[in-house]
């Protein structure tokens, strides 16, 4: 991995705490147990020589920053706990390059949530605690007692003093920094810092102890940090630079919508609150009180926004605003562009949503909840394949991880079935969501097609396979309706859920069974195969109608659905996108299921990239792209660079990736680029152009980049392509009139009557149309 990650041994182990002994203790000051507690830590080493490596493991609840010889080397490290509801993470620290002959200081700044009751994306261990072990030279660095430790007084619980909270449901609290009571600390982290006074550290257990049980390895890279820079409207702040004559609220405008560190220099008198406010929904906040003179502060946690504001009361001199970007480090990597300059937009905004719901883990949204909704995930990781490097696969498996480490059992103790779980990280919760973990179990398999990494079907395997045992069928052939603790289909309402539930059971015995063929796991062939026979037969027989798929209103009396949904009116589109998904809807069956998908509007965005998805699967483009034009106008028009959780701009957060299925719909289905074996060993090119023209598309794939640039006229068209080594392509290029014939440098595969195919092999290609 790289931006100052590390990893040791191959591959990283998932399935539990790294063994290697620690002789280093958890340590903390005298209170070890009050939320949103900041410590200061440090301690001195000498060193006669400098090591020729010199590799730290580090571990904390929850957060440190870390400096040696007063040079930040760590900024906002430490995963959010909860592998698994026991264990916690730690992390490999290159201490190398900072180290010198003589005194050396190690600084650390601990920061402990230490909140239980806000329960997404953290499992709190009950108690703050850091422990550090490196072998520096012939000189073994421990923490233990002899470190010196002092609360640092500055950093304020707002929740607690003024009751004024981000999320109920995030563990971290605003920002909230009094500069006044600093005086002392100032630049603590320097080797010459006094420290005498200091206490020494409490040691309060070894590494494998209760609360913070075994260390697992940190898979993700480390957070990258931009450069401070000025924001895009430096002009806002100008006639304030001799001092504020009232309060004034300052909108800073950022280039999109981001996480970062908000930054102020001013020249004030002591005691005035500043206050920096995100415009996201219910979502972190910085307050700075400040002391006498000019002064520099930035934030330390991270927020989101897109414009931030600054309430600054009267006496202030403000001397600069600015910003520092921070994210998951990865690269944008991917590309699309036609000529709709709406496509590009919604194409580039589903980008950024994504890259904003980045970091610890995926998350539906940066502010309200942070929370790694399992449904989210899946559409998140999917389209990371055709915009970010391959760093951004870690965090999928992380996320993978924590999934299989979270199954319980204790929830239906009758059967005796470990349950895969929506949202972990959690704090006393439990959330399971059928619909979404069988999105979930089919993602699997996704990952895998598009990655190779055959590693992650044996991981999962077992797991999906055991979990979906747990549907029982009725006896008309059909699901009988599982509940899970929050019985959910999708945003919105007009559900047809009986056929909704039945085609997600069928993509996902799919997705296993594709796996067990894979793995050469035969034992459980025969039930997924009868089940998916059984079920495929009487969905047709019970749900089609001349009119789409329509479970009848005996379906919603029987197998539990009267519990909470009643029958739609009309043919849902989500439940008729997914039987064509799940292929239990025939071709003489398509132009019905097209007729419903043009007219009904009910699915959320999250559901709608699934609407999308089966419409070019039909080989509708058109109507595909008519539909995407349509759904997404309001987004692709507002102001906000991200997209939203819901249609309508008011409701939900205003950044949420579960919309951000186009990304995936162009480049994999208008562009046409798709893995058709594992790891792009083969994929295809095979574009839906619909009403487009012209068409230039990068996808960076396992294998390397696959560039694609498409130009249509009305009688000719124009396909280049550059394919990396150790592929094969298939190329479809659309039969655009009678008698069309193509000129290209690859070997002919057949045709049908939309397509030529060829196989390319790796290197340059055109095919021409004419």
């Amino acid at each position: 991995m790289k931006n100052g990650s590390i990893h040791y041994g191959d591959p990283i182990k998932r399935d539990g705490p790294v063994e290697t002994p620690w002789q280093a203790k958890w340590i903390w000051g005298e209170d070890n147990i009050t939320m949103h507690n900041w410590l200061c830590l440090r301690k001195k080493v000498t060193l006669s020589a400098v090591p020729a490596e010199a590799i730290a493991r580090i571990a904390v609840d929850s957060r440190y920053w870390l400096w040696i010889n007063g040079e930040k080397v760590i900024e906002d490290g430490q995963v959010k706990r909860g592998p698994n509801e026991n264990d916690s993470y730690f992390e490999y620290v290159d201490l190398t390059k900072f180290l010198r002959v003589g005194e050396n200081t190690i600084a650390v700044l601990a920061f402990y949530f230490g909140n239980d009751s806000k329960y997404y994306s953290y499992h709190s261990s009950g108690q703050g605690a850091f422990v550090m072990e490196a072998q520096l030279g012939n000189v073994l660095l421990v923490t233990d007692e002899s470190w010196k430790v002092k609360k640092h007084p500055a950093f304020l619980n707002r929740q607690e003093l003024k009751g004024e909270g981000p999320s109920t449901r995030i563990p971290e609290e605003h920002n909230y920094y009094d500069a006044r009571l600093e005086i002392g600390l100032e630049n603590w982290q320097a080797p010459d810092f006094d420290d005498s006074s200091w206490d020494k550290a409490t040691v309060y257990g070894a590494v494998g102890d209760a609360p913070w049980g075994g260390l697992w390895e940190r898979s993700i890279p480390q957070m990258k940090y931009w450069e401070q820079c000025g924001y895009q409207n430096p002009w806002a702040f100008a006639p304030y630079q001799e001092g504020t004559a009232e309060e004034v609220s300052i909108g800073m405008r950022l280039p999109y919508n981001m996480q970062f560190q908000p930054y102020l220099k001013v020249d004030a008198p002591a005691g005035l609150e500043i206050q920096i406010l995100s415009d996201g929904d219910d979502a972190i906040n910085t307050y700075y009180v400040t002391k006498e003179g000019v002064q520099e502060f930035e934030g330390w946690h991270w927020m989101s926004a897109q414009t931030v504001t600054y309430v600054i009361p009267a006496g202030v001199k403000i001397l600069d605003l600015q910003y520092r970007q921070s994210g998951y480090a990865t690269e944008f990597a991917g590309s699309f562009v036609c000529e709709d300059e709406d496509l590009n937009t919604l194409w580039m905004k589903s980008l950024l949503t994504l890259y904003i719901t980045m970091r610890d883990t995926y998350m539906d949204c940066p502010d309200r909840e942070r929370a790694q909704w399992w449904g989210d995930c899946t559409n998140e990781s999917h389209m990371t394949f055709y915009a970010l490097d391959p760093d951004s696969y870690l965090l999928y498996r992380k996320g993978v991880d924590t999934v299989i480490g979270w199954q319980r059992k204790d929830v239906y103790p009758a059967h005796q079935t470990n349950i895969l779980q929506t949202v972990v990280p959690i704090t006393n919760h439990y959330f399971e969501l059928p619909f979404q973990q069988l999105a979930g179990v089919n993602g699997f398999w996704t990952y895998y097609l598009y990655t190779g990494e055959k590693d992650l079907l044996e991981q999962v395997y077992q797991p999906s396979m055991d979990y979906l045992k747990m549907w029982v069928l009725g006896q008309d052939g059909l699901l009988a309706h599982r509940l899970g603790n929050w019985d959910w289909p999708d945003w919105g309402e007009k559900f047809d859920v009986p056929v909704m539930e039945n085609a997600w059971y069928v993509l996902a015995l799919t997705a296993v069974k594709n796996m067990a063929e894979v793995l050469g796991i035969t034992k459980d062939l025969p039930l997924i195969n009868k089940r998916i026979d059984t079920i495929s037969a009487a969905f047709r027989a019970k749900y089609w109608t001349e009119n789409g798929y329509h479970a009848p209103q005996e379906s919603y009396e029987d197998n539990g659905y009267a519990y909470k949904f009643s029958r739609p009116e009309q043919p849902d589109d989500r439940a008729n996108a997914l039987a064509v998904l799940a292929g239990l809807a025939d071709k003489e069956q398509y132009p019905a299921i097209l007729n419903v998908l043009k007219n009904q509007f009910n699915s959320s965005p999250y559901m709608e990239k699934y609407v999308l998805d089966a419409m070019f699967a039909m080989g509708e483009e058109s109507a595909a792209l008519a539909r995407m034009r349509l759904r997404y106008a309001e987004m692709i028009a507002d102001e906000h660079t991200t997209l939203w959780e819901h249609f309508h701009r008011g409701w939900g957060t205003k950044n949420h990736a579960w919309t951000g299925g186009p990304l995936i719909n162009l480049s994999g289905h208008v562009a046409g680029v798709w893995p058709e074996k594992p790891g792009y060993e083969q994929y295809h090119v095979i574009p839906q152009l619909g009403d487009l023209t012209e068409i230039d598309v990068l996808v960076p794939s396992v294998k390397g980049d696959i560039k694609v640039q498409i130009r249509r006229g009305e009688k000719k068209i124009r396909i280049t392509l550059d394919s990396p080594e150790n592929t094969v392509a298939r190329v479809g290029v659309p039969k655009l009139f009678d008698g069309m014939t193509v000129s290209q440098n690859a070997e002919y595969a057949g045709e049908d009557e939309k397509y030529f195919y060829y196989l390319a092999q790796p290197g340059h290609h055109e095919f021409i149309g004419e």
